[in-house]
């Protein structure tokens, strides 16, 4: 013992100041959590430290400083920065939230300076403390510690309220969002067989995932789902999410009903859900649901309105984010070699309903914005060709590309192409355009 001691104060050990806390009969999670080895010593797998912390009533406290934290906005620092996955801003009230996806993580660093920050008694219920408490709890929830996870399995109850954040009718927080969002994106994966069963008692799982798309890092967890499939024991998650009508209930948000940042979120779900059915070799479910005819007259009905044929081009903005996930299904269909012998019956759905909203589109090129001016260095551009146009046009070519006789036919015989080359012609400095 007195060897050890020595080596203990020379250094020569690493010496953690959480065992001494774990001698003492009353020692509380609050003290343990305060401690700055708490979190390197529960991803050490401590089993003594691990032991007490999945104790059923401390892993109901870990998990409920993380879905009950409360900001005051007086208290709110400022905003995080944006998601890379989604694009939306965060407005969460407190510094360094978390999120999922190619976010940067919060390091054990700055939670040790959180946690000193916040250790003293006369801040046991400071808006710092419970920023604190909920982010050493993200933490720990995230590390890879196979007892915490499955302890958190077992309590089902636990993972009710860590989903509640999109089941409850009520927006939460911003902070509640961005901590529950990375959690279940880092527990999920760890144990798929029990998130599709936890998943599929969940009443409206799906819509309710669907509804908060646009909040940061739900997307991410939606896609982390669709992933799982490529693992052996995720295999069906995807006709699952498929039954439950995923694709349908993400083309009604591009609706006129939702907001701007619901639409975005949406077309980019759409987007990445079509990029990983064309990447993918488990992807067979989710490539026979794209292709569906019904899925392929409701996504352009959405994109272009009830009649597409009379010239109705839809909303602007459901049309420009919803073009992206349209454009990436037609050029799935492009061909090498010409066609000639297929008939517009016989094309796949997609292209044909391209072909039906023709009118549409040649509609949306050549109408002009009243009062649009963009200024550029060749000079003010009214209207500017904008980025509506030109990915009207990307649809366009992507329909060309798959090589059907009968589709460059109807192109030609529409004047779109015509259109899209007066339109140029306005332009100054064309040739670079």
């Amino acid at each position: 013992r007195d060897d050890m001691s020595v080596l203990q104060a020379s250094g020569g050990l690493g010496f953690s100041s959480i065992e001494p806390l774990l001698d003492k009969p009353d020692v509380t999670l609050r003290e343990l959590m305060l401690d700055e080895d708490f979190l390197q010593e529960c991803k050490s797998n401590n089993k003594r430290l691990l032991d007490f912390v999945t104790k059923p009533e401390n892993l109901d406290t870990v998990v409920s400083q993380v879905t009950d934290v409360v900001i005051p906005p007086e208290a709110a620092g400022p905003a995080p920065p944006e998601t890379a996955a989604s694009g939306s801003t965060a407005d969460a009230a407190a510094p360094a939230t978390p999120t999922t996806g190619a976010t940067t993580n919060v390091t054990t660093t700055n939670v040790a300076t959180t946690t000193a920050n916040a250790a003293s008694p006369a801040a046991a219920d400071t808006p710092a403390s419970r920023v604190m408490s909920a982010l050493l709890s993200c933490e720990l929830l995230c590390c890879d510690c196979p007892v915490v996870t499955a302890a958190l399995y077992r309590q089902q109850t636990l993972l009710e309220k860590l989903f509640r954040f999109v089941t409850q009718e009520e927006p939460p927080a911003p902070i509640v969002t961005c901590y529950c969002a990375k959690i279940l994106h880092a527990v999920f994966p760890k144990k798929i067989a029990d998130t599709v069963s936890f998943l599929k008692k969940t009443p409206n799982a799906v819509p309710c995932l669907v509804r908060r798309l646009e909040l940061p890092g739900v997307e991410d967890l939606l896609m982390r789902l669709v992933s799982c499939e490529e693992l052996p024991e995720g295999r069906g998650i995807l006709s699952w999410l498929c039954a439950m009508n995923t694709l349908p209930e993400l083309v009604n948000k591009l609706g006129s009903g939702s907001t701007d940042e619901m639409k975005e979120a949406a077309a980019h779900a759409l987007y990445e859900l079509v990029s990983f059915a064309r990447t993918s070799a488990a992807a067979d479910a989710l490539i026979a649901a794209l292709q569906n005819d019904n899925f392929a007259s409701l996504l352009i009905h959405t994109l272009f309105g009830s009649d597409s044929a009379s010239g109705d081009a839809g909303n602007d903005v459901t049309l420009t984010h919803g073009l992206s996930p349209a454009t990436s299904l037609v050029r799935s269909e492009a061909n090498a070699a010409y066609e000639a012998t297929k008939g517009q019956d016989e094309l796949p759905s997609f292209v044909r309903e391209v072909l039906r909203c023709l009118p549409a589109i040649k509609a949306r090129l050549i109408s002009t914005e009243k009062g649009t001016v963009a200024q550029t260095s060749a000079g003010s551009l009214s209207p500017p060709l904008g980025t509506l146009r030109l990915r009207l046009v990307e649809l366009v070519v992507a329909a060309a590309k798959t090589n059907y006789k009968c589709v460059l036919d109807r192109i030609v015989e529409s004047d779109v192409v015509l259109t899209i080359l007066v339109r140029l012609a306005s332009f100054n400095f064309k040739s670079k355009i």
